[in-house]
């Protein structure tokens, strides 16, 4: 019978708790926007789909312009903009705008068929880290998972960081012979042959 005195006990501090809640609440808590149901550890995660943007903008549909999230352990309010314009998947947009401007600024003007396996490799660096990015992290919402490397994310950003520092010393290496080049025939330092 302890079993039952147990049960009996819990039922009764678990209805004292509900009932002397609300006077212990802060009015903070008690002043948060709209929220839809969240689920104990994984808060709301189970609404939000392959296209964040576009359940965002679902569940502002269901719950108003303004409404609080949490995504794991992690709240955060959610607003919606007065006009809403077309979904863009900017994990997908982002490497298309950026890769020829950063493969550029990173090795500067290509001057060969040579460089074309060097630009197209800087590429694939970018797109990985812009990938990396873009993708849903369990690590960074829930807390327990926090330490460990459930979905690889560590595998692959030390891969990235191995491929980009070999790029980069790549790189350095023919700077330094074009400009050691350059300054034993005269020309100027800089890297680049006058016109």
């Amino acid at each position: 019978m302890p079993v039952l005195d147990l049960l009996f006990l819990f039922s009764v501090l678990f209805i004292i708790y509900l009932v002397l809640r609300p006077a212990f609440t802060s009015k903070s808590e008690t002043l948060l926007t709209p929220s839809p149901f969240a689920l104990p550890i994984i808060g709301h995660f189970h609404l939000i789909g392959p296209l964040i943007h576009r359940s965002f903008y679902n569940l502002s549909l269901r719950f108003g312009p303004l409404f609080s999230i949490r995504l794991g352990s992690i709240p955060g309010i959610v607003a919606k903009k007065a006009e809403s314009s077309e979904a863009v998947n900017l994990t997908e947009e982002l490497p298309k705008l950026s890769n020829n401007v950063i493969a550029k600024m990173i090795l500067g003007s290509s001057e060969g068929p040579s460089d074309e396996g060097r630009d197209e490799e800087a590429r694939v660096v970018v797109r990985e880290v812009t990938r990396i990015f873009g993708e849903f992290n369990l690590s960074d919402f829930v807390w327990f998972c926090k330490k460990t490397d459930l979905q690889g994310f560590g595998k692959r950003i030390e891969d990235t960081h191995r491929r980009y520092s070999a790029l980069v010393e790549k790189v350095i290496s023919e700077r330094e012979d074009l400009r050691k080049k350059n300054m034993r025939n005269g020309g100027c330092s800089g890297g680049h042959e006058e016109e």
